[in-house]
């Protein structure tokens, strides 16, 4: 017997496993590199950029960063990834805003979620967060367990302070520029290292 509720419930079902899937081969992808690096002895370089709840400012910074190392033909030398400080945005897509801001760039978000620091961050070699409060979050979760640069992301640059959070200023624009202010002196910084 045809049902609409049955349709709608199949479709729901269906729209939560294209999501978990999306955030499964995300996090697959990451165990799979972590295994590949130990195994086969890579010697690339990881970096994670950190924020608050991973859908402004430190996606911004992997799509801007991703572009860049893409530029330079560092894919396979540079890994690059972001996660949040908190849960309060898990599993959300990015930002409006940031997407907007960069789309005007010909940079793309898709695929990116909100996830939280975990296991998987500890073998980076930089995990850079957005402002100061992102750092000292970001050492109580590393406490010791990883010999990554654990930095504010305009530190590389030189410049000392935090790259404000859109989220409350409403402002993307000056966001992108702090994130490729600082995403331009890290790559700089990576191809020295490499």
């Amino acid at each position: 017997m045809y049902s609409v509720r049955g349709e709608i419930g199949i479709l729901f079902f269906y729209f939560l496993s294209i999501i978990n899937l999306d955030i499964f081969l995300r996090r697959g992808w990451l165990v799979c590199y972590n295994e590949s690096k130990e195994l086969k002895g890579w010697t690339g370089m990881k970096v994670v950029f950190v924020c608050l709840g991973n859908i402004c400012r430190s996606p911004m910074a992997e799509a801007v960063f991703r572009k860049m190392v893409h530029e330079e033909g560092l894919e396979d030398k540079i890994t690059i990834d972001s996660a949040a400080t908190s849960t309060w945005e898990h599993g959300n897509p990015v930002h409006h805003g940031t997407r907007k801001k960069l789309e005007e760039h010909d940079i793309s978000a898709k695929g990116l979620v909100s996830r939280t620091l975990d296991e998987t961050d500890l073998d980076a070699d930089y995990i850079l967060g957005m402002d100061a409060s992102n750092v000292r979050n970001i050492h109580s979760f590393v406490d010791g367990k990883s010999d990554a640069t654990v930095a504010r992301l305009l530190e590389v640059a030189g410049v000392q302070r935090d790259i404000a959070d859109p989220w409350y200023t409403g402002d993307f624009d000056a966001t992108y520029r702090d994130v490729t202010l600082g995403c331009n002196a890290l790559l700089e910084q990576l191809k020295k290292e490499l």
